[in-house]
């Protein structure tokens, strides 16, 4: 007798940036193995694409029609999924309250905590991710640190726990073969978000040491989540407002390739994370890397071989790193080539999503 496939349904409620494009990878390399439903946001980034499951884009920011909710509960009573993947990051209440009602129909639930807590984190988010993990069978988080994290802080029961690699994002290089070779000007990449915690200045602080005859540009993309005009005041103190690049927006999908393929480092200098996209981009596009000794990013390069760790919030360490890099192009392509080694094989999705898929099993 044919083992008929999972019916998993799957909660990403964004619609865009990196845990939708991180979900779109993990449910496309599932195959014949599960029948999914992906539940997101609208307008869902990747419509245009051919997933090979269902898509149906029913969240709305701060705007979501509740009838549509209830269409969803509606369709897992009538399917009744094996279970309920939820991935988290960001609304915990709202990801609480959808755990709940899920429970409340019999459907086990498993979470894929992206961060552990918010990034902005408030006191009573504690309470509610608390709840939200009790809520599941089992939680999936990408490295050991935020493991420990999880099992320390809100008790979560080592055997609830599975520690899965955060996947690649090749599917961007699609059409683009890496180059590896670094050329003049030297180009440092800061991508993603700009918020507090993502240590914008620090880097800003460490290209301000570099000698003055080393040519280079910093190119900053990403849509600002605080006011930006503080680190413009900062770029013009320090002297580098012709050195320094910006747009400062969401970049379309067709963009990224580009973006970082003229880019010769990209740099994380983090004060707090559980695990970054931006880090796997840079990988997919075999580029050496300089992030800080936070969260799981030393589970992810391989210092000196991949990139350079660094402490957090030394922009004396950064800066030499930098200026290691510039002088020894070898070394920036030996990593490159690395970074997309590990990208093609401990990341790769034909390795993750099996382990994905068998998590969410009883």
């Amino acid at each position: 007798m044919t083992q008929r496939p999972m019916r998993v349904f799957v909660l990403e409620i964004a619609g865009r940036g990196g845990i939708c494009h991180y979900t779109w990878n993990l449910l496309g390399h599932y195959g014949p193995a599960a029948e999914v439903t992906l539940y997101t946001g609208h307008p869902y980034e990747l419509a245009d694409t051919l997933p090979g499951f269902a898509v149906r884009p029913i969240f709305r920011r701060f705007a979501t029609n509740p009838l549509a909710v209830l269409g969803m509960f509606g369709d897992a009573l009538r399917r009744r999924p094996d279970v309920v993947h939820l991935q988290v990051s960001q609304f915990p209440t709202v990801m609480l309250g959808l755990a709940l009602g899920f429970r409340t129909l019999g459907i086990p639930v498993v979470i894929t905590a992206h961060n552990v807590v918010s990034h902005e984190y408030r006191l009573w988010q504690g309470l509610v991710f608390g709840a939200l993990y009790s809520v599941a069978r089992r939680v999936i988080v990408h490295s050991e640190d935020s493991a420990r994290t999880i099992a320390a802080r809100f008790r979560v029961a080592p055997e609830r726990i599975r520690t899965i690699d955060h996947g690649n994002y090749m599917f961007f290089d699609s059409d683009r073969k890496p180059s590896f070779q670094t050329v003049a000007p030297f180009r440092v990449l800061f991508f993603g978000y700009i918020r507090p915690y993502k240590g914008l200045s620090v880097l800003l602080e460490a290209l301000a040491r570099l000698p003055a005859d080393m040519p280079f540009y910093l190119e900053i993309v990403g849509r600002p989540v605080e006011p930006f005009r503080p680190y413009q005041e900062l770029i013009n103190r320090l002297g580098l407002s012709d050195r320094v690049e910006t747009r400062l927006d969401y970049v379309p999908n067709d963009e990224v390739s580009e973006i970082f393929s003229r880019a010769s480092v990209v740099v994380l200098p983090y004060l707090n994370i559980a695990q970054s996209g931006v880090l796997q981009l840079a990988y997919a596009f075999g580029k050496p890397v300089v992030v800080t000794a936070t969260g799981g990013l030393p589970e992810v390069v391989e210092h000196g071989k991949s990139g350079f760790v660094i402490p957090r919030g030394d922009p004396v360490a950064l800066e030499e790193c930098l200026q290691a890099l510039m002088l020894k192009p070898e070394l920036a392509e030996r990593m490159g080539r690395r970074a997309r080694e590990l990208a093609e094989t401990r990341f790769s999705w034909t390795r993750i999503a099996p382990l994905n898929l068998e998590a969410c099993q009883p």
